[in-house]
């Protein structure tokens, strides 16, 4: 049996410590990342990255002083080093948390072809390996390279703007969709259920419900944020609706064709109905196809929402259609 030596021990009881830390460290930030929504993480992290490239500036400056070269004394490049460090690790922690949002909505098939996930590259492989190469360079070189290292850093930040922009273009375009899509749901449901029968026998009512049910279910998986993985239940959904939207179109024809209503009133809701019919099919086609027509799955339910809307804005119509046109509706309908 070897004997341990006491400097082997505390090697190994601070390697424990280490390990432990790092883990619960890793915890944190992860509890920290649940609760912060991606833009204010964005925004406050690029806000410490400027600092970091300022205070960059402040010491080049102080190290380059006039005073400074004509004492020739030693210049203390440990701050630097550490302050271009500082703002190169919180980018690669800014590029990951981006990753990691986009690998939610493209599929890994395209992430090579996303525009968010082509910013993150670029500044991963040139702006900020060249930023560390020049901070080197600057402590061997000294003064030709202080310019250069400035304008990199400043770089950094410059791109970090622009690849936030690109972020939360690719993804409110969804968010405002789904927020105005709920607000119309909402409206329609509450019309249809002012101008009802009882739901048990009014037909055209429980499928126009069963619908916006339908719909409501699609949505709350976008907005849940992860597309991929709730993908097979959204398209699902989709089929669900094609074959409700299909019954209630057979419904209203149906009710038209016996009812009591005016050619042009049956005409318009005809119409109403059949657009509902394609919208939905459109949606089902659109979630069916090869998903390298496009670049992400948020363009996708962009296209699904937009039919989702058409959909909704038509329902009213149709079922007060349906109450014109059936005698026995007639006379509860409210205008």
């Amino acid at each position: 049996r070897v004997a341990i030596t006491a400097g082997e021990l505390i090697k190994h009881n601070m390697d424990v410590y280490k390990k432990a830390w790092s883990k619960e460290l890793n915890n944190l930030v992860e509890a920290v990342d649940e609760i912060t929504p991606v833009n204010e993480y964005l925004y406050i992290s690029i806000s410490h990255a400027q600092e970091n490239v300022e205070l960059i500036s402040q010491i080049l400056e102080a190290e380059f002083s006039y005073q400074n070269e004509k004492n020739c004394g030693e210049k203390n490049w440990a701050d630097l080093d550490q302050t271009v460090d500082a703002l190169i690790n919180r980018t690669y922690r800014v590029l990951n948390v981006i990753r990691e949002e986009r690998r939610k909505v493209v599929d890994e098939r395209y992430l090579v072809n996303d525009p968010v996930m082509g910013r993150c590259h670029h500044l991963a492989k040139y702006t900020l390996m060249e930023t560390k190469k020049l901070c080197d360079e600057v402590v061997k070189e000294g003064k030709p390279k202080k310019d250069a290292l400035k304008k990199k850093s400043g770089d950094v930040v410059s791109q970090l703007l622009k690849l936030q922009i690109a972020f939360s273009k690719a993804t409110t375009r969804c968010d405002a969709y789904i927020e105005s899509f709920y607000a119309e749901c909402d409206s329609t449901e509450h019309e249809l259920n002012r101008n009802s029968l009882s739901i048990a026998v009014d037909k055209p009512l429980q499928i126009c419900l069963k619908i916006c049910a339908i719909l409501k279910v699609v949505v709350s998986n976008v907005k849940s944020g992860d597309c991929i993985q709730h993908w097979p239940v959204v398209v699902q959904k989709l089929k669900e609706l094609n074959a409700e939207t299909g019954a209630l179109d057979f419904c209203v024809r149906d009710i038209i064709t016996n009812g009591r209503s005016s050619a042009v009133k049956s005409d318009i809701i005809m119409e109403y109905s059949g657009r509902i019919v394609e919208c939905s099919r459109h949606s089902l086609t659109v979630a069916m196809k090869d998903m390298s027509h496009y670049v992400c799955y948020g363009e996708v339910f962009v296209s699904i929402l937009s039919s989702a809307k058409t959909i909704i804005s038509h329902i009213p119509e149709i079922y007060k259609g349906c109450l014109l046109s059936s005698s026995k509706r007639k006379k509860v309908f409210k205008k």
